[in-house]
């Protein structure tokens, strides 16, 4: 998948950021699942507000880009190889890890 190289080959916080959405909208697509196309569609215009760059810049700090590369682009990989085994239960295992390290990384729930 075109998005994991990107992922891979990413070296600050936007052109991470750009791979990440790639990825999640790819995989929307893929699904061929008009709410879950429109739900990422939703979140990546989101992506663009003050917000949420403020937030992504603060936990980009934070983790860095070798989380990004590695970590995530791992999750990310984990992910793409159920969906292609057509392993669903695997592939929504991996996905759910995956938003649960991203929800970490982000501080969900901090104060």
């Amino acid at each position: 998948m075109q998005a994991l190289k990107i992922s891979q080959k990413a070296r600050d916080r936007a052109a991470c950021e750009r791979a990440d959405d790639a990825f999640h909208q790819t995989i929307a697509q893929v699904a061929r699942n008009p709410v879950l196309i429109a739900l990422v569609r939703h979140f990546s215009n989101a992506r663009c507000r003050a917000v949420w760059q403020r937030e992504w810049d603060r936990t980009y700090r934070r983790v860095g880009v070798t989380e990004f590369t590695q970590v995530h682009t791992g999750q990310h990989r984990a992910i793409v190889d159920a969906i292609a085994a057509g392993d669903g239960a695997a592939a929504q295992r991996s996905m759910e890890l995956h938003l649960d390290a991203v929800s970490t990384a982000m501080g969900a729930g901090e104060n």
